[in-house]
């Protein structure tokens, strides 16, 4: 009896063990972040990234949508990557998705909308902002004709996003014809732009997501373990740089071909940021050191506060160049009352004062 007890309580245990290996498995979602202006240095670094997903055997790849456009050569190049991806790929219009962006959208497999998100407005114009010719336009119409068709959606809606000369008055959903009225853009003279509710209804869009985590949850992967641009450092990422991405973001090939070797510098890092304030022979501590020698001061740095310090100049993003400006703001009123201040022995500069949120420690001489 103890030995039966004993065998079905171990086959309880490795039950749920396997079925804790099964949810717990190592889930990866990459979120590639597309905002402000699409340039000709994005579609290399997207293709790139798709080609790690697929690598890494990742369940999803959300592109996170917030940009009124950009190239329309830029975003076409993007279109076809994603077109051609092996993993699922989720449009999350966090805002808006005009232009460009429109094609970029259409082309995943799923868009998820934020409440009061937009999406159209694709005409193609010229660097002066004008409307482009009659090639262009009728390029870029079947361009999002053809990816809306790709992924079951609406193509007559997708042409009015580019080209305000075409109108309709009916729509096919779900093989029903459905009369458009609440669409401007469905007339002549007037362009698509989609917010998140119509988007819904005439099936441009599959679901409402106010964030990542929302979004998550809907597609069954809350559990994933998301990877991102910001996991990246630069100095990681451009160690990938070849000669076609600089043609590509626009330099000419008789100068790309002058540089047969294309080194890239790393982010500085805490590590690096705490030496340069110590160890140069005239590094920034010993300045400050020696104009407190001049009032018969010792100036001293705790550990602590100068890894806040170089911490603080990572957040900022200002590297090196940071630093003084850093350790003005904590001095500056110390050394201002110095000199009026009689049997001062040390200033001590710990992490609260690193951080701003006290003084510098004062010691007086007995």
């Amino acid at each position: 009896m103890i030995k039966k007890n004993k065998h079905i309580i171990f086959i309880i245990i490795f039950y749920s063990l396997f079925v804790e290996s099964l949810f717990s498995s190592d889930t990866i979602v990459y979120r590639v972040p597309i905002q402000g202006v699409i340039d000709l240095g994005l579609p290399t670094y997207i293709e790139r990234i798709i080609n790690e997903a697929e690598s890494n055997q990742a369940e999803a790849i959300i592109f996170d949508i917030d940009t009124f456009g950009g190239r329309v050569d830029a975003a076409t190049q993007i279109k076809d990557a994603i077109l051609d991806s092996d993993v699922p790929t989720i449009a999350f219009i966090n805002r808006r998705a005009i232009s460009a962006g429109a094609l970029i959208s259409l082309s995943c497999e799923k868009i998820y909308m934020t409440g009061g998100a937009t999406i159209g407005a694709a005409t193609a114009v010229d660097m002066s902002g004008n409307k482009a010719s009659e090639k262009v336009i009728s390029y870029m119409r079947e361009e999002m004709a053809s990816t809306a068709e790709n992924r079951n959606r609406n193509t007559d809606i997708a042409k009015c996003m580019v080209d305000e000369d075409l109108s309709f008055s009916h729509v096919i959903i779900d093989d029903d014809s459905i009369e458009v009225t609440d669409l401007e853009g469905r007339k002549e003279g007037k362009l698509i732009t989609l917010t998140t509710e119509q988007a819904l209804k005439y099936k441009m869009a599959d679901g409402l997501a106010e964030d990542l985590d929302e979004l998550l949850n809907l597609l069954e992967l809350s559990g994933a373990e998301v990877k991102t641009l910001e996991d990246k450092k630069t100095g990681e990422w451009m160690k990938n740089l070849e000669p076609e991405d600089l043609l590509r973001y626009g330099l000419i090939p008789e100068f790309i071909g002058r540089l047969p070797i294309t080194a890239t510098l790393e982010d500085l890092d805490e590590k690096s940021l705490v030496k340069i304030l110590q160890e140069p022979k005239n590094s920034l501590i010993k300045q400050y050191q020696e104009l407190f020698k001049l009032e018969g001061v010792k100036l001293t740095f705790k550990d602590e506060s100068l890894k806040e310090i170089a911490n603080k100049a990572i957040n900022k993003k200002t590297g090196a160049r940071g630093l003084r400006s850093i350790l003005e703001n904590i001095l500056l009123k110390t050394m201002y009352d110095l000199p009026s201040q009689e049997n001062i022995e040390e200033v001590i500069v710990d992490s609260s004062a690193a951080k701003g949120l006290s003084q510098p420690i004062i010691v007086h001489s007995k």
